[in-house]
This record gives C-alpha cells, structure tokens and sequence, in this order.
C-alpha cells in the first residue's frame, strides 16, 4: 500500500480493513486530523484504489484512518471484501 502525505510518499501495510476505515501499520510521521491519500488494491478487483482517508487515532499497533473520498464502486469493492470475511490482507 502506498500512502501520501503533503509531498512525501510512505508504504505500509494494512493490518485491517472495513467498509468506513483501516488499521494501518504505518511508519511515518502523522497525528490524529491529518489527512492522507492511499492507494491499494484488493482481490479481484482490477484497478486499485485510491481513497483520502483522515487519521482518528495514533497507538502502537498503527494507525486508524476513516475513508472519505471514494466511489459508489469502490465502496461496493471494499463492502465485498470484508464481506468475505478475509479482512486483514490488502494487496500491495
């Protein structure tokens, strides 16, 4: 997963992920407010996914991000996945 903060770009790693939010493992600086721009993919879906998220907490497992900005599409995507009850891999 690739997240973007201002001019820096950052990879991570999902370590959750539901239809409003994720759980983050990530490794740069950021502080409950901020916001990001992510891009990942998930299966069986082709083009990858690139939603704004804003950070609603900080704690040592990483950090969690609700998802703003994505898609009537995206959302079903990610509704999908979750649905499937594989919830902790996110494709890179």
């Amino acid at each position: 997963m690739i997240c973007k903060k201002d001019d820096t770009q950052f990879e991570s790693t999902s370590l959750n992920i539901s239809e409003s939010g994720m759980l983050l493992a990530f490794p740069g600086p950021v502080e409950a407010g901020e916001e990001l721009e992510l891009e990942f993919r998930i299966p069986h879906v082709f083009e990858p996914l690139k939603p704004r998220v804003q950070v609603i907490s900080k704690g040592p497992r990483g950090i969690g991000v609700r998802l703003f900005t994505r898609t009537l599409e995206a959302r079903e995507n990610i509704r999908g996945f979750t649905g499937s009850g594989v919830k902790a891999a996110v494709v890179s």
